[in-house]
């Protein structure tokens, strides 16, 4: 593949994230930028308007040089969130993070260093090391952020090591992007959801490259994950016997959407397609996901199977019939 290649170096790197009622996760973050290596030229933290208590903080924060702005919306979604916050990006770099991460010092040195050295980089994701109930995953997998030809999305960047390597997808809690590769893009507002709108990591980074971007994992840009309170359950980010159907929809329209935006052909989208019907995953299922899940889910697993098709057919449509703003 060829990559487009940036016209200027960058030499600005500014830091964005999106907050919804977790102050004191919020803190934690700021505090961890002031003690970056190579500090940020410009924070954005996008709030809603009826979170009073995270603008409290924000504002009654110590003047401890830190170049924070924050950004008022009043529309719901992470969608609308991160779009607000491009708007006003004023760095070379910008670094997208979640509230409820702590970067480690050398993040944005690391982050700049990447993007400084390689001029067909349009994306970069780190490790971000996982935090559930007091105890930090410590896993390990050699496979990270790819795409499979058929549409099957592999994550792992929470257990990724070793050395920096080529990637097809970034994950939300740690990615950052070349502004000059990003100034015509905005996260897909066909995506649905009333708070996170799941996704829409996967949406934009395909769509980074697939606009002719080289998109990058290096573990060791990494950040401190603590799974913070969420203002609506996730149900469909595991597997339960729970069946949230409106929630699993969602997840499944979105990540339709996203892939049959991302994916590059149409002979990839038909196999994508063939693939979330007949196989599936055993979050996303199949047919044969679903019978294999019945002996440990019960009813559960045709229920799952249902709503995941209902939002794959919802996501299809909207592929093909609602253009993106």
């Amino acid at each position: 593949m060829v990559y487009n290649r940036a016209q200027h170096t960058p030499h600005t790197i500014g830091v964005q994230v999106c907050s919804f009622r977790r102050p004191a996760s919020l803190l934690r973050l700021l505090d961890a930028l002031t003690k970056q290596t190579r500090a940020p030229d410009d924070v954005v933290i996008v709030l809603r308007d009826e979170d009073i208590a995270s603008q409290q903080a924000v504002a009654q924060r110590p003047d401890d040089g830190l170049p924070v702005r924050t950004v008022i919306v009043t529309a719901v979604g992470t969608v609308h969130a991160l779009n607000s916050g491009l708007e006003v990006a004023k760095a070379d770099v910008i670094c997208i993070t979640d509230d409820d991460t702590a970067p480690w010092p050398r993040w944005l040195e690391i982050i700049l260093d990447h993007f400084q050295a390689d001029a067909t980089l349009g994306g970069l994701g780190g490790r971000d090391w996982m935090h559930e109930n007091g105890q930090r995953d410590e896993g390990m997998h050699d496979v990270v952020g790819q795409v499979q030809w058929f549409g099957r999305v592999i994550g792992n960047h929470h257990h990724g090591h070793g050395a920096p390597r080529t990637v097809g997808v970034l994950k939300g809690a740690n990615m950052s992007y070349r502004t000059e590769a990003i100034r015509p893009l905005r996260f897909d507002d066909r995506l649905r959801g009333t708070g996170a709108q799941p996704s829409e990591d996967l949406n934009f980074s395909m769509l980074v490259n697939r606009s002719g971007w080289k998109l990058v994992y290096d573990p060791a840009a990494a950040v401190e994950h603590y799974s913070g309170e969420r203002s609506e359950p996730r149900h469909y980010s595991g597997i339960s016997k729970k069946v949230d159907h409106k929630g699993l929809m969602t997840f499944a329209h979105n990540e339709a959407v996203s892939l049959l935006t991302g994916l590059p052909t149409i002979p990839r989208c038909a196999a994508f397609i063939a693939f979330s019907i007949f196989v599936g995953t055993k979050v996303s299922p199949g047919l044969l996901q679903a019978v294999m899940l019945t002996p440990r889910l019960g009813r559960a697993s045709w229920s799952r199977f249902l709503a995941i098709q209902r939002g794959k057919a919802a996501g299809l449509k909207t592929a093909l019939f609602n253009r993106r703003a």
